[in-house]
């Protein structure tokens, strides 16, 4: 069997609305995938020549729901299985064949790298983040625009809500001969 250290880093990062989350980064470095992949075609016989093993580091991120209370023990078994679990053990974060390239040092460095790169972009590990961050943060635009209007607007915007589609196609007709 071949060997595998896994190291966790936690984290978290404030979101657009406030709420904290909180994260857990698993690094799993093992020599356990298979390198023979177009994409490492040009180290294909650098191993063969040199009977060098591929060592890679294979990255997994649990990010807890703010709503949900933080289990460390359970963000780090979700954490892992994500880095263990990748649909292609092809890819990983981090490779070498030069024995002691990966090291403890060079783990704690990208699993640092990556939860400030969390921390800076959740948008680039949390599906729909950014859209709903956009959503949100127009929203907030639109409510800032309406409470600043002043009050002929805001009367003009509660009419203009309760009108039918057919009288607000009347309305931009009304607007364009103004």
């Amino acid at each position: 069997m071949k060997k595998e250290v896994v190291t966790y880093k936690n984290g978290e990062f404030v979101d657009y609305m406030g709420n904290t989350h909180k994260f857990v980064v698993a690094a799993v470095s093992t020599s356990n995938f298979d390198i023979s992949l177009n994409l490492y075609d040009d180290f294909a016989d650098v191993v063969e020549q040199d009977h060098a093993v591929p060592k890679g580091i294979f990255i997994g991120i649990a990010i807890c729901n703010p709503k949900d209370e933080f289990d460390e023990k359970k963000g780090k078994m979700i954490a892992y299985n994500k880095a263990v679990g990748v649909k292609d053990l092809n890819h990983p974060a981090m490779y070498s064949t030069r024995p002691g390239f990966i090291n403890t040092e060079v783990v704690d460095a990208l699993l640092n790298n990556i939860v400030n790169y969390v921390k800076k972009d959740p948008g680039s590990v949390i599906e729909g983040y950014d859209d709903a961050k956009r959503k949100y943060m127009k929203k907030l635009a639109d409510q800032e625009f309406l409470s600043n209007s002043s009050e002929t607007l805001k009367k003009l915007a509660t009419n203009i809500k309760s009108l039918t589609s057919e009288e607000v196609i009347d309305l931009n007709k009304l607007i364009e001969l103004v």
